[in-house]
């Protein structure tokens, strides 16, 4: 309902029981510099209650909101304490106990504590809030790909329309934008050339025929590989392999990958090409690989999903068919389960050894998935879809957390950073959006 009064509101006031509200108008006289006003009782029985973000606190003396301020920071100073004495379930108790105190549950010195307690803690057991703290305009175009760096402070995004930027997830800055053909960009995978610069190197497919090397951080395109209509790339987390997937052709392609830092090249041995998928519309639109690299997974447009070790080539198809266009594959990050989300909405999860078989499912979007995310303790999922949200599930009983809304068009690429306590979303409305998550421990 809105209330409509002639002039300017100067002051309101609802009654206790919440059925009446009382506004106070004023209509400045300039001449006289006198302010006579009206006043209005409006009824409110009768209007619907809507849930709201932000909820009214009641009125608390001085000495009150003192005594609170005072039991907080003793409550946060012995964390600190027990913190430092390795005393994690004590630190942990004492910012329960403040956490508790009205107007500090979101308190930025509460927070950095709380999650500094998940980082050795690592046993979450449910999602108490979450909040979007940065939006990142990247373009006018759709996000199709996204990479962020191990410490979590930089995403590399990549879209329609060639636009391919580093933003600094911190302050939401655009830290680099990398130059190129301004064509499609398909697949992104960040890569090290050393163990002293992690992250330090960019592999991004562009146009489906092109594969680039980027020292990204100093806006260096170190060096060009034609590729054959590519259309996703993913790279293992120990920088061995790496895996394209085909556009015109029902193929996997998986190389192993030598990136010699000060080299400028890239140094391909073509391992092998898994050949035959019997897929109808002849392209794998998805791919990833366990933790340790000993596992990929592919997922088709026709339902098809493979799993393969990328060592031997040994590999399982399973054809799914239908509606179950699999559009987003993910491991946990005890390369065990495989996450698959499909065009019907739904999230399957995979049990790998000592076979191929789909132990879970449940419905997650109504309409297509089209991303998938897990935390590294492996027991929650983040899925996107076209319905322009992000949704938080325990992966054990398939229940859903949170509902995370602001996109207004499908969430197309998602990723984990800082232990789980930050999500990233990537979405077809050209934004970037980092969310804040506080989590309940064990």
């Amino acid at each position: 309902r809105t209330f409509v009064q002639r002039n300017e509101i100067r002051a309101m006031a609802l009654s206790a029981d919440g059925r009446l509200a009382l506004a106070a108008e004023s209509e400045p006289n300039l001449i006289q510099m006198v302010q006579p006003y009206e006043m209005y009782l409006w009824s409110l029985e009768g209007i619907a209650a809507k849930e709201a973000g932000l909820e009214l606190s009641r009125p608390a003396e001085t000495y009150q909101l003192r005594k609170l301020a005072l039991a907080a920071r003793e409550a946060l100073e012995a964390a600190r304490r027990a913190l430092e004495l390795g005393q994690v379930t004590t630190a942990q108790e004492a910012l329960m106990r403040g956490k508790a105190l009205p107007g500090f549950e979101r308190d930025p010195e509460w927070l950095a504590l709380w999650r500094q307690v998940g980082r050795v803690n690592k046993q979450k057991k449910g999602l108490l809030f979450d909040q979007c703290i940065l939006t990142i305009q990247h373009n006018r175009e759709a996000i199709f790909t996204l990479a962020c760096t191990q410490d979590g402070h930089y995403a590399l995004a990549g879209g329609y329309g060639g636009g391919l930027k580093a933003w600094d997830l911190q302050n939401g800055v655009c830290f680099q934008e990398l130059a190129g053909r301004s064509v499609n960009i398909t697949g992104l995978g960040l890569v090290s050339a050393d163990d002293r610069s992690p992250d330090s190197h960019l592999l991004v497919v562009r146009g489906y025929s092109l594969l680039e090397l980027w020292d990204w951080k100093n806006n260096r395109l170190l060096a060009t590989q034609t590729i054959n209509s590519q259309l996703r790339l993913v790279v293992s987390p120990d920088g061995r392999w790496l895996v394209t997937s085909g556009l015109s052709q029902p193929e996997l392609a998986v190389y192993q990958l030598l990136i010699a830092a000060g080299q400028e090249r890239i140094d391909f041995e073509d391992s092998f090409n898994i050949r035959g998928m019997r897929t109808r519309e002849n392209w794998f639109g998805c791919l990833a690989c366990s933790p340790d690299g000993q596992v990929c997974a592919a997922g088709a447009n026709d339902g098809s999903l493979v799993v393969w070790n990328p060592e031997s080539g040994a590999h399982q198809v399973l054809i799914l068919g239908g509606d179950d266009a699999v559009h987003a594959v993910v491991f946990t990050h005890d390369g065990q389960t495989l996450l698959s989300g499909h065009e019907n909405g739904e999230i399957r999860a995979w049990q790998l050894f000592p076979a191929l078989r789909c132990i879970k499912k449940w419905a997650a979007h109504p309409q297509a998935l089209r991303s998938l995310a897990v935390t590294p303790d492996g027991r929650f999922a983040f899925s996107g879809g076209d319905d322009c949200v992000v949704r938080a599930w325990e992966i054990s009983s398939g229940a859903c957390l949170r509902t995370l809304t602001g996109h207004i068009d499908a969430v197309t690429a998602l990723c984990v950073i800082d232990e789980g306590f930050r999500v990233v979303s990537g979405s077809a409305d050209g934004t970037l959006r980092v969310w804040d998550l506080d989590w309940e421990m064990v």
